[in-house]
């Protein structure tokens, strides 16, 4: 013990490095086992509709999702108010994106109720509503309740670990009772 002081005191710089140095280890481990775990990453930023990027950094790939996102099957998620929101994607890939909420028709629709003359069911194209084309002209078929952000309310449910591992959220298990 007498020795290690005495080449400390001779060596103070170098001591100040190897403890700064250990601390710094610690941290980054400490850092690394918190951007593993998406409950404490979203309390951390509060709210990001699209946290990949940041939740990988540098080694972001499109198509990437936290291992606690795959467990649920969900395909999106992202933090809101500080809590994770996951996201059970459509067979069309679009009920993840954020929605326009008009009710006025975009350029696609009216393209598609222009090539369609009678449809059940015109693109939606990013809409908060289905349409319908009757006599090359859309309609609204259904609206869809947006949250703050944008989302479709419905498609996006909270993340929720139960006995210590995610569970495989279903829209029924988290309806609005309204």
């Amino acid at each position: 013990m007498m020795r290690h002081k005495s080449i400390c005191l001779n060596l103070r710089v170098g001591c100040v490095a190897l403890a700064f140095g250990l601390w710094l280890a610690g941290a980054a481990t400490s850092s690394a086992r918190a951007a593993d775990d998406i409950v404490a990453f979203c309390r951390q930023h509060g709210t990001l509709d699209y946290p990949d990027r940041v939740y990988f950094g540098a080694r972001y790939q499109p198509g990437m999702v936290p291992p606690q996102v795959k467990a649920t099957d969900a395909t999106n998620w992202r933090c809101r108010d500080g809590k994770v929101l996951v996201c059970m994607n459509s067979a069309d890939g679009d009920s993840c994106s954020k929605k326009d909420p008009s009710l006025t028709p975009n350029q696609y629709i009216r393209d598609d109720c222009t090539e369609n003359d009678n449809i059940s069911r015109a693109a939606s194209a990013y809409s908060a509503s289905t349409w319908r084309c009757e006599s090359k002209r859309p309609v609204v078929d259904r609206t869809y309740r947006l949250d703050g952000r944008g989302f479709m309310s419905l498609m996006w449910l909270p993340y929720v670990v139960r006995n210590g591992k995610p569970i495989k959220p279903h829209a029924a298990d988290f309806a609005d009772p309204r």
